[in-house]
């Protein structure tokens, strides 16, 4: 009797073993959808993003996955912080950008890639500071060697890495 009992309880945790793994695997991939849907509203721009891409060498994936991130592809977005446009372009580096409309949506994209590729050169191709950067400031990066203790930077860089992975397709 004990040993059939030993084998139904190890049964029984292979069993919830497995289901706690497909769930998890669930939620991942239910995840990852959800970001995947947000293709059809970059649609749109799909033509302004890969002419950003190849006129500043930009991956279109990056300046999507950004544009994801800051704007939801909203055209008219406006932050309580003042960066305007699908990109998330602040008053100043629209000026540094000579970007007259911040609202366009071609020249808010070509602006951004723009400023993204600056920023990948500016900090030796390294993504993760890049990224960084572009949320809160370049001067901010290099205060502190690398990407900032602020919590928001943080949570931005490991959501565009996410959404850059998602739209590469890796």
């Amino acid at each position: 009797m004990t040993m059939k009992l030993t084998a139904i309880i190890s049964r029984l945790i292979f069993v919830a073993l497995f289901c706690f793994i497909q769930m998890e695997q669930t939620a991942r991939h239910e995840q990852k959808v959800r970001d995947l849907t947000f293709v059809g509203k970059s649609a749109k721009f799909a033509a302004y993003i890969v002419e950003a891409s190849n006129s500043h060498g930009v991956p279109a994936a990056l300046i999507t996955a950004v544009m994801h991130a800051e704007s939801n592809f909203n055209p008219k977005a406006h932050s309580y912080a003042g960066a305007k446009g699908l990109m998330q372009i602040n008053d100043p580096t629209a000026r540094y950008l000579r970007l007259k409309n911040v609202f366009e949506p071609r020249s808010n994209i070509m602006a951004g890639a723009k400023y993204l590729k600056e920023l990948l050169v500016m900090f030796g191709g390294n993504l993760e500071h890049a990224i960084a950067a572009y949320n809160a400031g370049p001067g901010a990066v290099k205060k502190y060697n690398g990407i900032p203790p602020y919590k928001e930077t943080r949570n931005y860089v490991v959501r565009v890495k996410d959404l850059f992975k998602a739209y590469s397709g890796s």
